[in-house]
């Protein structure tokens, strides 16, 4: 049965940067006293616990982000043989309610665009929405266990709380029979391959995705080659969308590919 904690002590900080070495590396793990200080001062670091064994974490902490205090989630990790048991989910709705309690509006964080289960479980689980394409957000570093010295583009998620009676809603189709611009999409070689068109229009007044981006279904696991070419093709094509005021509002998983639905800014 798994259950979450409210970290408090030095011993539950250690365990959580324990967790995050076993995930990103050691040198990409955050130290106990950076956590303990932001768990007893406004942040939120949480534990996830099968029975007495430390198997997730969750660390966020207070951040200014676009002239408002957002609760700024930076890590959440899980250990890989509990992957896709919920327990990411339940951290996350967790930290929601605490930060609701503590008056934050927000929680914001970052999130690689080319993994599409982390692009599923933020537009699609969560509600979040994307408000920022960030590049190289945390540089190189080839120690780390999943970049692996690729460069580190990121979305940035907001996710509202509900305290302001706000709240993110699951990602929902947008309704037209317009089909979006496929602007970027998956190759039979498993390359990048850009697509020159215009950006579709609205139909009888209703917005409908404007334009589709496509990415590989296992970008962890594709050479670093590749991988590096898929960071190049998808910043180029998401910063040209985000210039033309379109975000990322829905993400799709079809049998080839992930795919982004990006709609005009709201």
């Amino acid at each position: 049965m798994i259950r979450i904690t409210r970290v408090t002590s030095l011993a539950d900080c250690d365990r959580c940067r324990e967790i995050a070495a076993a995930v990103w590396g050691s040198d990409a793990a955050c130290s106990t006293p950076q956590m303990s200080v932001h768990a007893a001062y406004g942040g939120v670091v949480l534990l996830a616990w099968d029975d007495d064994k430390p198997v997730g974490f969750l660390f966020s902490f207070p951040a200014q982000y676009l002239g408002s205090f957002v609760l700024w989630s930076h890590e959440t990790a899980v250990l890989p043989a509990y992957l896709h048991q919920g327990i990411g989910t339940e951290l996350k709705r967790t930290q929601r309610r605490y930060a609701a309690e503590m008056g934050y509006d927000q929680i914001a964080w970052t999130y690689d665009p080319l993994v599409a289960r982390n692009a599923h479980f933020n537009l699609n689980k969560l509600g979040a929405r994307i408000s920022e394409y960030k590049i190289n957000a945390y540089g190189v570093d080839d120690t780390d266990l999943v970049n692996q010295g690729v460069e580190t583009d990121r979305f940035i998620a907001v996710w509202d709380t509900g305290r302001s009676g706000l709240a993110g809603s699951a990602g929902m189709l947008h309704p037209g029979p317009v089909r979006p611009w496929q602007a970027l999409m998956v190759g039979e070689d498993g390359n990048p391959h850009p697509v020159d068109q215009q950006v579709w229009p609205a139909v009888d007044g209703v917005e409908a995705p404007a334009a589709a981006t496509d990415i590989p279904l296992s970008f962890e696991s594709l050479p670093r080659a590749q991988r590096i070419a898929w960071r190049t093709a998808f910043r180029d094509v998401g910063l040209a969308l985000f210039q033309r005021g379109l975000v990322p509002t829905d993400f799709l998983r079809t049998d080839g590919a992930g795919r982004y639905l990006w709609s005009p800014r709201s």
